[in-house]
């Protein structure tokens, strides 16, 4: 697999999206309809052991294989080419204005000039891909280049997963890029994608939150809080969670010209349980994303396990979306 080299480019063969998490494992196969809408094929989560995966990095990797393997005999899908991602804080990405008009070998000879500025360990243990975006508005003579960065060693840890449950891994995205693909699908599914709303997403994991406040499919804040165990699960649980939500929040409305949001989307495991307690606690319209609604559902999806599953998906439907960039 060459790192990336479908992050950036274009693609339309069939592929699963993997999402491999700290919370367990997720995969979605989608077909996309010649009028561009999608059908959900496939879907599944397996879960992982509390420190398998721990900050992105696969700790016990033969649990992750066996999950990944008891995934693909559930799920039943033919599909062996598969989409994995990356967490942002593992991937370094820059935007180069480069000369127009050099050859493939003297554009990649500037990018790793560039590049080898910009990152703390040898060049030869990077994984590094890059585009060419287009010329750059405003400048005769010079494109906008889109590079994508990261350490061998952390490619190769979701690789060999793959590779080791009988997986054809050919497209590395970033986790951060692909759930926002997803989000942006679903906020126009749900008439939610009003020009200048201001949305707060918050997708709640086992052991982190991800807080980002968005408009017009832009980030204007971005806050990664890590999360204590909970003192057991259930009601209590989800009431500490929900206040810490209210408190990003209002820590974001103290260091911003913002005092109010149109939506509070949730997304992850337990983001079902948590709409009514956020609602109450911010006063804000609180909704769960559900990156299949407005999708056509495939003979082999069991409704109550798509209801149940979909809000912890929301990456993996993302890089299962990447088979029909064109």
């Amino acid at each position: 697999m060459q790192f990336f080299k479908r992050l950036l480019g274009r693609q339309r063969a069939p592929l699963v999206g993997l999402d491999i998490g700290a919370n367990g494992v997720c995969l979605v196969e989608l077909s996309a309809s010649p009028r561009g809408g999608w059908t959900l094929e496939r879907l599944g989560t397996e879960p992982l052991g509390r420190g398998c995966v721990n900050e992105g990095q696969v700790e016990d990797f033969d649990a992750v294989v066996a999950a990944v393997c008891r995934l693909l005999g559930r799920t039943a899908t033919r599909q062996r080419r598969v989409a994995l991602a990356l967490p942002a804080s593992a991937v370094m990405t820059r935007r180069l204005v480069l000369p127009a008009g050099l050859r493939d070998d003297e554009l990649e000879q500037m990018v790793r000039m560039e590049i080898e500025q910009h990152i703390p360990f040898p060049l030869e243990e990077v994984s590094l891909d890059f585009t060419v975006a287009g010329p750059l508005a405003g400048a005769i003579g010079q494109v906008e280049v889109h590079v994508a960065a990261s350490r061998q060693e952390r490619v190769q840890d979701r690789q060999g997963v793959a590779e080791a449950a009988g997986l054809v891994p050919v497209v590395m995205d970033i986790e951060s890029h692909a759930s926002q693909r997803a989000l942006q699908r679903w906020l126009v599914a749900r008439s939610l994608a009003a020009p200048g709303a201001l949305l707060a997403w918050f997708d709640v994991g086992q052991a982190a939150m991800r807080l980002q406040v968005l408009r017009d499919g832009a980030a204007l804040h971005e806050q990664d809080q890590g999360l204590e165990p909970l003192p057991g699960a259930g009601e209590r649980g989800h009431t500490l969670t929900a206040r810490r939500i209210a408190q990003a929040l209002q820590q974001f409305f103290a260091s911003a010209p913002h005092h109010t949001v149109d939506h509070v989307l949730l997304s992850g495991p337990a983001a079902e349980d948590l709409v009514l307690r956020v609602a109450e606690l911010t006063g804000f319209d609180t909704v769960r994303v559900d990156p299949f609604e407005g999708m056509a559902l495939g003979p082999a999806i069991d409704r109550e396990i798509q209801q149940r599953d979909a809000s912890a998906c929301l990456l993996a439907c993302g890089l299962a979306m990447r088979a029909d960039l064109s």
